[in-house]
């Protein structure tokens, strides 16, 4: 019965002048002492036959309402409370992950003019061709990035469940680094400042806000099971954990492919309307 949840009730909302404020004195002082209010709030409504309906139906939008927003609320509680949990290995990883953009950014800036110039060039007869492209295959495109995710996040989730495999975990996020790095310092390099920013924004920063949280996440999952299996060297121990990280490393998968997504149908088109520019 709706009543039965009258929490989720906005009875000031309630038309019709049937709610008089003797009767909501009464609903408050019940509620308040006796916790009998839902009751009678239910019986009074039986016998409103002009208002039952209105109310019965903002009853349920509320309630829907509310528990939308509880559900909602309580993924960003389990997501900051997993961060809070971890917030040493999610330093780690992310030193890790920042020293890897840094040493990008310092190889390109050391790096010698002849490969230079060749790179240049690569990236100049890339954004032609791509000017005169007509129409572009996105479902290819979508099969190798999701490929290239799964690898990814496959690589990370399996040498995370292994002791000795924690080492190749960070090597994979300090590389993720790198290449981001040496990805926005050549643009710029090669663009300027301001394409340069334009072009990372449109081909990089979208899918990215939820790529790098993403194997983030994975590593520290992987550190996490490594301090777990260390502490509690118990099989039954090692299996649960084990499972955990796996079940964790899928939802973290799923967000990977989410990203494939996101690149191939919505950076690729707003590059291919941008490019023009470039």
């Amino acid at each position: 019965m709706c009543m039965q949840n009258v929490e989720y009730c906005q009875i000031e909302r309630i038309e019709g002048g049937f709610l008089n404020p003797f009767f909501l004195t009464i609903f408050d002082i019940l509620h308040t002492h006796y916790d009998l209010a839902p009751f009678v709030f239910d019986i009074f409504l039986k016998f409103s036959s002009i208002n039952f309906l209105i109310e019965y139906t903002l009853c349920i939008k509320d309630k829907e309402i509310y528990m939308k927003e509880r559900k909602e609320f309580k993924v960003f509680r389990i997501i900051k409370e997993h961060v809070i949990n971890n917030k040493k290995e999610y330093f780690i990883i992310f030193l890790i992950f920042v020293i890897g953009i840094f040493s990008g950014v310092f190889f390109i800036n050391n790096i010698q003019q002849e490969p230079k110039t060749e790179i240049t060039n690569y990236l100049n007869q890339f954004i032609e061709k791509f000017k005169s492209l007509e129409s572009i295959n996105k479902i290819e495109l979508l099969k190798s990035s999701i490929a290239q995710n799964l690898l990814l996040g496959i690589s990370i989730w399996f040498f995370g469940t292994t002791v000795i495999g924690i080492p190749i975990v960070f090597g994979i996020i300090l590389y993720r680094g790198f290449c981001l790095g040496y990805t926005i310092s050549l643009c710029i390099s090669i663009m300027g400042l301001g394409k340069g920013l334009s072009f990372i924004v449109i081909t990089l920063l979208l899918q990215n806000i939820l790529f790098i949280p993403a194997i983030l996440a994975l590593a520290v999952s992987g550190i996490k099971l490594y301090k777990s299996i260390v502490k509690d060297k118990r099989k039954e121990n090692i299996k649960l954990e084990i499972l955990r990280h796996t079940v964790f490393s899928i939802i973290m998968l799923i967000i990977l492919l989410i990203t494939s997504v996101i690149e191939i149908f919505i950076s690729t088109n707003l590059l291919k309307a941008l490019i023009k520019y470039f």
